[in-house]
């Protein structure tokens, strides 16, 4: 396929320039400068304030050679913007525009940080550290097709991500710029079509960056779906999708591109573990609106009827693989499904991930291993129940009221629910699909 032309970069720092920059300093000893030099403040209130100038000047003093990102962010930060993306701010919904500060600064201030007990301090500002560099990395993942091969700089943000985790003693965030991508664009944008235009870039990356963006989508808006129709939108599928317009694109994205995965995986006798982790993350996808593969393309889909149509065709052209496959992702009492996991907006769940790991920073799983039925990364299936529950404990805690449903749930009986629900969308489809009858849609 042909590489659609891109604007030139008006301030001229390359992905290329900005990834060698960030492996300099991800790959030395410079965070650990910036810590110590932080605590050479005296006391932890002044390596505080100083930890928060450096985050809004992206300058970090290392006692030699400041770590001066200030260029790289401006020259990202404002294509992204251009773009339509506010990569790093956050919107506030009670004063209806972005915040003041940057992402990683409304972290630091979140934190309760003098609630940490002295001997986990210096751990506890690494973490934070940490979520600024993997933010900074966010701004490098969206702006990947501004030059040289986009699967290619995907693939040099990813390796970043690996020397931020480095020996694997410590919180993990995500484990690839395909969910990192997903993560930096799940904050509010008042300009919807710069998703579009995003999601048009996606066909120029290779079979495997699709296929990895897929399984990020899959994880992603299968929560966030389920979250709002359950909680905001009371089993109402219609009213979900008129207000989600700008997600059921990237839905389609992720179903057609697991499906296609999993039919050559099929076609070439691919059996174990990813043929499953396939599986898996295409029902996490359709458990979010089974409803939507058994008739016309909503109105939400007006771009994507074609690959719409011809997806619902092939799934039920070929309902032996499917409600075969279905059923063997059916989730286990006693164990962990990623259906069982779900939240509000993908942002949030990051906040809670680096809020937890800041009064805990002991290793923990990455956001990828919520998305996924088994073992992954070196991480047993029975590692993700207990962080699913830890995130949702915190975003309990911080509801306003009674009424008010926790931004992050992990219930395993609604994860049943929404499978059984699948299952008798699906079911029922495929014994009307020799009539060519539609379904009506309903929760």
């Amino acid at each position: 396929m042909p590489t659609r032309k891109r604007r030139p970069n008006r301030i001229g720092i390359t992905h290329d320039a900005a990834c060698e920059l960030l492996a300099a300093a991800l790959g030395s000893d410079t965070r650990v400068n910036i810590l110590d030099t932080l605590e050479s403040a005296g006391d932890f209130a002044s390596a505080h304030n100083n930890l928060r100038s450096a985050m809004r000047s992206h300058t970090f003093a290392t006692g030699g050679q400041p770590l001066a990102l200030q260029p790289l962010v401006q020259s990202f930060n404002g294509r992204a913007q251009r773009s339509g993306l506010r990569v790093l701010e956050s919107w506030d919904y009670r004063a209806h525009r972005f915040a003041d500060d940057i992402l990683p600064v409304l972290m630091l201030d979140r934190c309760a940080l003098h609630r940490v007990p002295v001997e986990q301090r210096r751990a506890a500002m690494a973490v934070l550290l940490d979520h600024y560099f993997v933010s900074i990395l966010g701004l490098l993942a969206v702006r990947a097709w501004d030059d040289g091969d986009p699967s290619e700089n995907l693939d040099r943000v990813s390796r970043l991500l690996k020397i931020l985790d480095g020996a694997g003693n410590a919180p993990r965030f995500v484990d690839d710029a395909e969910t990192l991508l997903l993560v930096a664009i799940s904050h509010y944008h008042p300009q919807e079509s710069a998703y579009d235009d995003l999601l048009e870039n996606v066909t120029e990356l290779s079979h495997e960056n699709r296929v990895r963006l897929a399984h990020a989508g899959a994880g992603a808006l299968g929560g966030h779906l389920r979250w709002g129709l359950r909680f905001m939108y009371k089993r109402d599928v219609a009213l979900m999708r008129a207000d989600n317009t700008v997600d059921y694109p990237w839905l389609v994205f992720s179903l057609a591109t697991l499906w296609r995965e999993l039919r050559r995986m099929h076609e070439a006798n691919v059996t174990g573990p990813e043929r499953d982790r396939v599986a898996a993350g295409f029902f996490n996808a359709l458990t979010a609106d089974p409803w939507l593969m058994t008739g016309n393309a909503p109105d939400c889909l007006a771009l994507q009827r074609d690959v719409h149509a011809a997806l619902r065709e092939d799934m039920f052209e070929n309902s032996d693989l499917l409600l075969r496959e279905l059923e063997a992702h059916r989730p286990q009492p006693g164990s962990y499904s990623p259906l069982s996991f779900t939240s509000n907006f993908l942002c949030n769940a990051v906040v809670a991930m680096v809020a937890t790991a800041v009064n805990d920073p002991a290793p923990s799983p990455a956001l990828n291993v919520l998305f996924e039925r088994g073992p992954r990364a070196g991480l047993a299936n029975r590692d993700a129940e207990p962080q699913a529950k830890r995130l949702m404990a915190y975003a309990r805690a911080g509801a306003t009221g009674p009424d008010v449903p926790s931004l992050i749930v992990y219930d395993p009986f609604e994860g049943a629910h929404c499978f059984n629900v699948a299952s008798a969308v699906l079911g029922e489809q495929v014994g009307r699909s020799a009539s060519r009858q539609p379904m009506d849609v309903g929760a």
